[in-house]
């Protein structure tokens, strides 16, 4: 499985794992407006999109994504979620494809 990172002037990409996608996500970690984050087996991907932040309303967070998913021919997208919930859903993500990776 593959973690990509795209900020729109640097492409990195590195094995997913649960701690890259925590690394990616981490609280303290900027994260330009327009940066895709993507996993992906192969078969099936994640990616996460930070969008411009909205109007700050009490119990968001400021730095919401898109994100969308899905398997070859077939997708989903959200509306606005939190930096949390994303990483949570990535984590899913990871330990659907691989349990061990959780550790």
């Amino acid at each position: 499985m593959k973690l990509r990172i795209s900020d729109g002037e640097q492409e990195t990409i590195v094995p997913a794992s649960i701690e890259t996608v925590e690394q990616a996500f981490a609280a303290g970690v900027a994260v330009r407006i327009g940066t895709e984050i993507t996993a992906t087996d192969g078969r099936r991907w994640l990616a996460a999109l930070a969008l411009e932040p909205p109007v700050p309303r009490a119990g968001e967070e400021p730095l919401q994504f898109l994100l969308s998913g899905g398997t070859r021919g077939h997708a989903v997208v959200t509306g606005r979620l939190g930096r949390s919930e994303v990483l949570r859903r990535f984590r899913a993500f990871i330990d659907e494809v691989e349990p061990a990776a959780s550790g």
